[in-house]
């Protein structure tokens, strides 16, 4: 793993955890109620529509992206923090292997947290993923990569957080935020919330750094049915993760067929993952998927 030494040394914060690595846990509170709070239980629904079923097509004739058409069905999910969720989310999203990703948040106790009232919550990303494809262990590479241990958080909201779905994922964190730690004592920092829970954000919230182009929503949009299909959109996510500069654009030649996307929208990947790439960032995390 390939991280910078801080200048100076960060202070932990404290969160909800069954398990906890970083710092001293707070005494444990409520369970959140809402239903996309569950642990393992996928997101369908978003705080905005808590009970909407997915429209149908408004033309019968409409078409989703062929990667919607032939993502796997047989998924897991990771869920992590690392600090505003849009970005995190186009950097998870890059990867070979996931299939979609949502916003929303983890790590505290609070009940309903929403983006104006998280409360002790951060905002975190549910990574969902072919396990067949990539491992779990290539997740935390890339989140590991994406860690600046000479940033310290000034919100909770901020809080760089690891949140294992399962007892698997739990032993390959503590074993990887070990690693780290025996790199860069700072690294102590991030926190190993062990109750899993993550609750998404409202729509609004979903595919931000997607939305900002106009060109490229409009041709997905032209192919799904509405925007929750949007949000929970394979094409959508793959595309995203060029819009934030995390996937190498020489790899739209290969990726261009799946995403279904027209010259002009497919242009604007490129210049977009061209003008933000940090390549030294995340190609080793990429590798090892």
């Amino acid at each position: 793993m390939n991280r910078r030494r801080p200048s100076a040394p960060a202070s932990p914060l404290g969160g909800r955890s069954a398990f906890f690595v970083g710092a001293t846990p707070r005494s444990s509170g409520p369970e959140p109620t809402r239903p996309d709070c569950a642990i393992n239980v996928p997101v369908r629904t978003f705080d905005e529509h808590p009970a909407a079923p997915m429209a149908p097509p408004t033309d019968a004739a409409m078409q989703p992206p062929p990667m919607d058409q032939t993502a796997p069905t047989d998924l897991e999910a990771a869920v992590v923090a690392l600090g505003c969720f849009w970005n995190v989310e186009a950097a998870f999203g890059a990867l070979d292997g996931v299939v979609r990703t949502t916003v929303g948040y983890a790590g505290g106790q609070a009940p309903d947290p929403a983006y104006a009232t998280l409360g002790d919550h951060a905002e975190a990303v549910r990574v969902e993923y072919a396990p067949a494809r990539l491992r779990y262990t290539a997740l935390l590479d890339r989140f590991w990569s994406l860690f600046d241990p000479t940033l310290t958080p000034a919100k909770r909201r901020y809080q760089p957080l690891l949140v294992p779905q399962n007892a698997e994922q739990a032993e390959q964190a503590r074993a990887a935020w070990a690693d780290a730690v025996a790199q860069d004592e700072r690294a102590e920092r991030v926190e190993i919330v062990g109750d899993g829970n993550f609750c998404a954000a409202a729509l609004r919230h979903q595919k931000h750094l997607l939305r900002r182009h106009d060109d490229v929503t409009a041709a997905l949009q032209a192919r799904l049915p509405d925007a929750r299909a949007l949000a929970r959109s394979p094409a959508a996510t793959l595309a995203t993760g060029y819009l934030g500069g995390h996937r190498h654009p020489s790899r739209l030649a290969d990726d261009q067929d799946r995403l279904g996307l027209p010259a002009d929208a497919l242009s604007t990947l490129r210049a977009a993952a061209r003008r933000h790439g940090s390549w030294n960032a995340f190609v080793q995390a990429g590798r090892s998927t």
